[in-house]
């Protein structure tokens, strides 16, 4: 009996020798991984005029090294998705993505756009030319206002010829001539008259 509780006070002794080494070890933390930076895309200058060039920089981006997106536009506002006109989604261009994500491109602003607002998108082609992506890895927003109004063209009569302006002129110096026949032909016929009474009335005194 004595020896067998010696035996196990031994064994218990030798268990805390062995764990107090597992005991006063640190413990392991698990790491959470770093989340990856979500995809953006900027503009620059993002208020423009239809056939502007702007400058499109994208960062974030999962893409094979040297994959190349496109880029494209969608509006004014949600009228696309509402089906209401003036709606647009074309393609403007495309941008290289390098290694590390990021990439830049030069595009030109469609002339056909109209004033509004539109979402400047980038994604995989769309398998028909000239079509913006059909899904957006990253967006952002670009203001479109439309171009100066240029001075209206001097308008013209209806049957054509000149600008009213000379059509007016012509116009009075065609009543001033008028005026001035009238007035001659009436002078003309008082000087006949006149003449005639002078010839009766001298005819008159000859014959007295």
């Amino acid at each position: 009996m004595r020896r067998g509780l010696r035996l196990a006070g031994l064994a218990g002794l030798l268990g805390c020798l062995l764990a107090a080494p597992l005991l006063g070890a640190p413990r392991a933390t698990a790491r959470a991984a770093p989340l990856a930076a979500a995809p953006t895309l900027a503009a620059a200058p993002r208020v423009v005029r239809p056939g502007a060039t702007i400058q499109v920089t994208a960062s974030g981006l999962t893409a094979p090294p040297g994959a190349v997106l496109c880029l494209g536009v969608l509006g004014p506002g949600r009228n696309v998705e509402l089906g209401i006109a003036p709606a647009f989604r074309l393609r403007v261009g495309t941008i290289a993505i390098g290694a590390n994500g990021a990439g830049s491109a030069a595009v030109t602003v469609p002339g056909e756009l109209t004033s509004g607002t539109y979402r400047l998108i980038v994604g995989g082609c769309a398998p028909q030319p000239g079509l913006a992506p059909l899904a957006a890895l990253a967006a952002t927003t670009l203001t479109v206002v439309g171009p100066t109004a240029a001075p209206p063209p001097p308008r013209l009569p209806a049957t054509g010829g000149l600008p009213l302006p000379l059509l007016d002129r012509a116009l009075a110096a065609a009543v001033l001539l008028t005026a001035a026949g009238i007035a001659l032909r009436r002078g003309a016929r008082r000087a006949g008259r006149r003449a005639g009474r002078a010839r009766s009335a001298r005819r008159g005194i000859g014959g007295d």
